[in-house]
């Protein structure tokens, strides 16, 4: 009988192995209890609130403005161009669309390259929008319909991106017609590309290969296809 008083009296409470009181567990446990209990009425609170702020700042900072948006220019004169893909563009093709222009020197090769990725990556942000179409003109006149789909189908398989070519007459029309002619020229085609409204009215004038000019471009376009 002594010798079973003495185990009781050594043996852990509760058959607890560790052989800790239970006060001890018990404010253990109380203390795990309160910073959970902090963390869910403090923690997650904040993080949520400031979640919501900063989606509706990102939400405001995406939202296209027409403040940098060109007045209208004077439409585009007809002109007749044949796209890579076959098609026959003219201004009633392009009518009630917004659409991109740019012109490119198929000499130019390799250099030339970042400007077309630069205007595929406007291409991809842009390519939910059923009324966007894309216009890379070649500089060399009489330039074959095999030669404009090699260029083509390297860059986009995109139907509404035309890699375009026409007579000289043609093509110095659509050059003038969207405001390319008088830019700044490098390896032999302009820098910038051009941005038409539906009305087939020039809006602007961009640098893609800039970030600035790549988040102008993609502001005003939403900005005018929205507006369709």
């Amino acid at each position: 009988m002594t010798d079973t008083g003495t185990s009781a009296q050594y043996s852990s409470p509760q058959g607890d192995p560790s052989g800790e009181p239970v006060e001890g567990q018990f404010l253990k446990g109380r203390r795990w209890r309160l910073l959970g209990a902090g963390f869910v009425l403090f923690v997650v609170p904040a993080t949520i609130i400031l979640g919501v702020l900063w989606g509706t700042g990102l939400l405001k900072a995406i939202e296209p403005s027409a403040e940098f948006v060109a007045e209208p220019g004077p439409p585009i004169g007809a002109y007749y161009l044949y796209s890579h893909q076959g098609d026959s563009l003219t201004l009633e093709v392009f009518a009630g669309k917004v659409w991109i222009a740019h012109a490119w020197d198929p000499a130019c090769g390799e250099p030339c390259a970042p400007r077309l990725r630069a205007i595929r990556d406007v291409q991809y942000a842009l390519s939910k929008y059923k009324h966007l179409r894309m216009l890379s003109l070649a500089l060399e006149p009489g330039i074959s319909q095999q030669e404009l789909w090699n260029v083509g189908r390297r860059y986009s398989n995109y139907t509404g991106w035309h890699f375009a070519g026409g007579t000289p007459a043609n093509v110095t029309a659509v050059m003038d017609g969207v405001g390319l002619s008088g830019r700044t020229f490098a390896l032999g085609s302009p820098t910038e590309v051009a941005l038409i409204d539906g009305q087939g009215r020039p809006r602007g004038w961009y640098l893609p290969t800039d970030s600035a000019g790549y988040r102008n471009l993609i502001n005003d376009a939403v900005y005018l296809l929205r507006e369709l």
